[in-house]
Protein backbone atom coordinates (compact mmCIF):
# COMPACT_ATOMS: atom_id res chain seq x y z
CA UNK A 1 0.00 0.00 0.00
CA UNK A 2 1.39 3.09 -1.16
CA UNK A 3 0.23 5.45 1.86
CA UNK A 4 1.62 3.26 4.30
CA UNK A 5 5.33 2.81 2.23
CA UNK A 6 5.54 6.80 2.23
CA UNK A 7 4.94 7.32 5.66
CA UNK A 8 7.78 4.90 6.72
CA UNK A 9 9.90 6.47 3.67
CA UNK A 10 9.50 9.88 5.32
CA UNK A 11 11.26 9.16 8.58
CA UNK A 12 13.52 7.18 7.05
CA UNK A 13 14.50 9.61 4.39
CA UNK A 14 15.02 12.13 7.34
CA UNK A 15 17.46 9.60 9.46
CA UNK A 16 19.15 8.90 6.13
CA UNK A 17 19.73 12.59 4.78
CA UNK A 18 18.57 14.96 6.93
CA UNK A 19 17.66 18.74 6.16
CA UNK A 20 17.51 19.22 2.69
CA UNK A 21 17.01 22.21 0.05
CA UNK A 22 13.64 22.10 -1.46
CA UNK A 23 14.03 25.08 -3.69
CA UNK A 24 13.40 28.82 -3.67
CA UNK A 25 16.37 28.91 -0.69
CA UNK A 26 14.23 26.90 1.97
CA UNK A 27 15.03 23.75 3.69
CA UNK A 28 13.26 21.37 4.88
CA UNK A 29 13.97 17.31 6.67
CA UNK A 30 14.44 14.90 3.77
CA UNK A 31 10.90 13.29 4.09
CA UNK A 32 8.99 16.06 3.14
CA UNK A 33 8.98 15.13 -0.68
CA UNK A 34 7.09 11.78 0.55
CA UNK A 35 4.61 13.68 2.62
CA UNK A 36 2.98 15.72 0.02
CA UNK A 37 2.20 12.17 -1.45
CA UNK A 38 1.47 10.66 1.49
CA UNK A 39 -1.13 13.20 2.29
CA UNK A 40 -2.67 12.74 -0.99
CA UNK A 41 -2.94 8.96 -0.62
CA UNK A 42 -4.25 9.26 2.74
CA UNK A 43 -7.37 10.75 0.62
CA UNK A 44 -6.61 7.92 -1.50
CA UNK A 45 -7.43 5.02 1.19
CA UNK A 46 -9.83 7.37 2.80
CA UNK A 47 -11.69 7.25 -0.28
CA UNK A 48 -11.53 3.68 -1.68
CA UNK A 49 -11.40 1.45 1.67
CA UNK A 50 -12.48 3.93 3.73
CA UNK A 51 -11.40 5.56 7.87
CA UNK A 52 -10.70 2.25 9.67
CA UNK A 53 -8.37 1.26 6.58
CA UNK A 54 -6.59 4.49 6.52
CA UNK A 55 -6.43 4.61 10.58
CA UNK A 56 -5.07 0.65 10.18
CA UNK A 57 -2.23 1.67 7.83
CA UNK A 58 -1.63 4.87 9.12
CA UNK A 59 -1.21 2.85 12.73
CA UNK A 60 1.41 0.08 11.04
CA UNK A 61 3.15 2.67 9.59
CA UNK A 62 4.02 4.21 12.83
CA UNK A 63 5.37 1.10 14.22
CA UNK A 64 7.81 0.29 11.35
CA UNK A 65 8.77 4.00 11.55
CA UNK A 66 10.09 3.31 15.24
CA UNK A 67 12.19 0.36 13.17
CA UNK A 68 13.54 2.91 10.55
CA UNK A 69 14.02 6.36 12.22
CA UNK A 70 14.74 7.51 15.48
CA UNK A 71 12.31 8.35 18.99
CA UNK A 72 11.80 11.69 18.33
CA UNK A 73 11.42 11.18 14.07
CA UNK A 74 9.11 8.52 14.45
CA UNK A 75 7.10 10.14 17.40
CA UNK A 76 7.01 13.32 15.44
CA UNK A 77 5.59 11.52 12.91
CA UNK A 78 3.07 9.60 14.54
CA UNK A 79 1.32 12.48 16.44
CA UNK A 80 1.60 14.83 13.09
CA UNK A 81 0.28 12.27 10.76
CA UNK A 82 -2.24 11.45 13.59
CA UNK A 83 -3.88 15.05 14.28
CA UNK A 84 -3.26 16.08 10.23
CA UNK A 85 -5.34 12.46 9.21
CA UNK A 86 -8.41 13.87 12.02
CA UNK A 87 -8.73 17.06 10.44
CA UNK A 88 -8.08 15.57 6.46
CA UNK A 89 -11.12 13.47 7.48
CA UNK A 90 -13.39 16.06 8.59
CA UNK A 91 -12.14 18.34 5.85
CA UNK A 92 -11.75 15.35 2.85
CA UNK A 93 -15.57 13.85 3.60
CA UNK A 94 -16.92 17.34 3.93
CA UNK A 95 -15.33 18.39 0.43
CA UNK A 96 -15.50 14.32 -1.12
CA UNK A 97 -18.04 14.94 -3.66
CA UNK A 98 -15.66 17.47 -5.51
CA UNK A 99 -13.03 15.27 -5.19
CA UNK A 100 -10.29 17.85 -6.37
CA UNK A 101 -10.94 20.28 -4.20
CA UNK A 102 -11.40 18.02 -1.54
CA UNK A 103 -7.47 16.59 -1.96
CA UNK A 104 -6.25 20.32 -2.57
CA UNK A 105 -8.01 21.71 0.78
CA UNK A 106 -7.41 18.56 3.12
CA UNK A 107 -3.96 18.08 1.91
CA UNK A 108 -3.01 22.23 2.16
CA UNK A 109 -4.28 22.13 5.62
CA UNK A 110 -3.18 18.97 6.40
CA UNK A 111 0.59 19.66 5.21
CA UNK A 112 0.66 23.20 7.46
CA UNK A 113 -0.38 21.47 10.68
CA UNK A 114 1.38 18.36 10.01
CA UNK A 115 4.53 20.60 9.17
CA UNK A 116 4.10 22.55 13.12
CA UNK A 117 3.62 19.60 14.52
CA UNK A 118 6.68 17.54 13.63
CA UNK A 119 9.16 20.57 13.34
CA UNK A 120 7.57 21.31 17.08
CA UNK A 121 8.40 17.65 17.99
CA UNK A 122 11.17 16.35 16.39
CA UNK A 123 13.74 19.63 16.37
CA UNK A 124 11.70 21.85 18.90
CA UNK A 125 11.94 24.50 16.52
CA UNK A 126 10.25 26.31 13.58
CA UNK A 127 12.91 27.21 11.57
CA UNK A 128 12.22 24.78 8.77
CA UNK A 129 8.80 25.63 8.62
CA UNK A 130 8.60 27.37 5.38
CA UNK A 131 10.40 24.69 3.57
CA UNK A 132 8.69 22.07 5.30
CA UNK A 133 5.04 23.32 4.18
CA UNK A 134 6.80 24.58 0.76
CA UNK A 135 7.99 20.71 0.00
CA UNK A 136 4.63 19.29 0.88
CA UNK A 137 2.45 21.58 -1.14
CA UNK A 138 4.42 20.92 -4.48
CA UNK A 139 2.84 16.86 -3.91
CA UNK A 140 -0.41 18.20 -3.30
CA UNK A 141 -1.09 20.84 -5.83
CA UNK A 142 0.68 18.16 -8.35
CA UNK A 143 -2.03 15.52 -6.83
CA UNK A 144 -4.84 18.20 -7.40
CA UNK A 145 -4.19 19.25 -10.99
CA UNK A 146 -3.62 15.51 -11.95
CA UNK A 147 -6.87 14.51 -10.40
CA UNK A 148 -8.92 17.44 -11.54
CA UNK A 149 -7.81 17.42 -15.11
CA UNK A 150 -8.68 13.61 -15.11
CA UNK A 151 -12.00 14.12 -13.40
CA UNK A 152 -12.46 16.94 -16.01
CA UNK A 153 -11.80 14.11 -18.84
CA UNK A 154 -13.95 11.08 -17.55
CA UNK A 155 -16.75 13.69 -17.02
CA UNK A 156 -16.18 15.00 -20.49
CA UNK A 157 -16.39 11.38 -21.84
Amino acid sequence: MAYLGLVVASNWLIEQFGVVGVGFGLMAPAGVFVVGPALVARDGVQYLWGKPIALVALAIGAGISYLVAGREVATASVVAFSVSEFCDFVLFTWLAPRWARAVFVAGVVGAVLDSILFLSIAFGSLALLAGQVAGKLYGVVAASVVIGARRGWTVRR
